[in-house]
């Protein structure tokens, strides 16, 4: 997630946390920053996807590389963050 966001925004900001049932990828390891969400622990593997508006959208995924096909969306909410 780091390499996707490169030029974008600090990779030393970008910082994951495992919950239970999701691990986030957030901003200043502030969970009011989130990027994404990565559900792996079901059946069927997702990605959630936040709008700099904060909204998630689930995405179906087979292999942790299918989040490159969401560098865009990624990188709009991280540049939405901007600096600290």
């Amino acid at each position: 997630c780091k390499g996707i966001l490169h030029g974008v925004i600090d990779p030393d900001r970008v910082y994951f946390r495992d919950l239970k049932s999701f691990a986030s990828v957030i901003v200043d390891d502030n969970n009011r920053k989130p990027l994404c969400r990565f559900y792996f622990n079901g059946r069927s593997k997702s990605i959630g996807v936040m709008s700099p508006e904060k909204a998630e959208k689930r995405h179906a995924i087979d292999a942790l590389d299918d989040m490159l096909q969401f560098a865009t969306a990624l990188r709009r909410t991280a540049k939405h963050y901007g600096d600290r």
